[in-house]
């Protein structure tokens, strides 16, 4: 089914959609894993993401650290 003017999103909002849907599924993961545990691949897969989708996003852990500590 195709999607409304009104229901349609722009690429900003979905972009700030899929930045926001990764942090919190790396917010779960470090929560219930070590921080040296945590794995793109899997943070991006528990959204339904690429795994380098995050790394686009974020630039590595350090700059998913800055964005968590951001939130």
């Amino acid at each position: 089914m195709l999607a409304t003017k009104a229901e349609r999103r722009s690429q900003a909002q979905r972009r700030d959609e899929a930045e926001q849907r990764l942090l919190e599924a790396a917010i779960r993961l470090v929560g219930s894993e070590a921080w040296s545990g945590l794995r793109w691949r899997r943070s991006a897969r528990r959204r339904g993401y690429s795994r380098g989708l995050p790394a686009h996003y974020f630039g590595g852990k350090d700059g998913l650290i800055v964005a968590l500590a951001s939130t």
